[in-house]
């Protein structure tokens, strides 16, 4: 077998790439997001696993996205709440969200409140980015847990909005 010279290859190479950057995208599937308010400040370690499809991942690899700057100022933004990413992997990212919840001190209890979470907000934000009409982002978690100090949870499946949760630790 013959290989074709260079510059039809070179032409077969991105012919490829565009037809792969065009075909519909499944783009990043939200797995799980568990958070768990980890002190009295009201800080929350939040746990994000998505999926990715195989052209998300050479992107990443490729750094043409950061995912972690991308969801540090995604979610500082929006929340309005100083955020830590801590790690990012191809298949999820940790960060401390700082006063993720709101704290209240009563007498001999102490009373946490985490805000309402709405995953199609998530969705209008990453839209805003410059990789954003490429893709179909799916950030609603197919599981989302939410723990206290006190290791008290609520765990929801498919929801598109987690309610504001309000629990007491004696």
């Amino acid at each position: 077998m013959k290989l074709l010279p260079m510059p039809y290859m070179i032409l077969c190479a991105v012919g490829l790439l565009f037809a792969a950057a065009v075909l519909p995208a499944s783009a990043l599937t939200s797995d799980t997001l568990a958070v768990t308010v980890v002190n009295e400040s009201g800080d929350a370690e939040v746990d994000f696993a998505f999926t990715l499809t195989w052209y998300e991942r050479v992107a990443v690899w490729l750094n043409l996205m950061d995912p972690a700057d991308t969801m540090k100022e995604a979610l500082s933004a929006y929340s309005d709440k100083e955020v830590d990413v801590l790690s990012v992997t191809d298949a999820g990212t940790s960060m401390r969200v700082y006063g993720f919840a709101r704290v209240e001190e009563q007498e001999n209890a102490t009373l946490y409140r985490t805000p309402q979470m709405r995953f199609a907000d998530s969705e209008a934000v990453a839209a805003q980015y410059w990789f954003g009409p490429l893709l179909d982002i799916d950030t609603t978690p197919a599981r989302t847990t939410v723990t206290f100090p006190d290791g008290y949870n609520e765990t929801f499946a498919d929801a598109q909005v987690i309610p504001p949760i309000e629990h007491q630790v004696v």
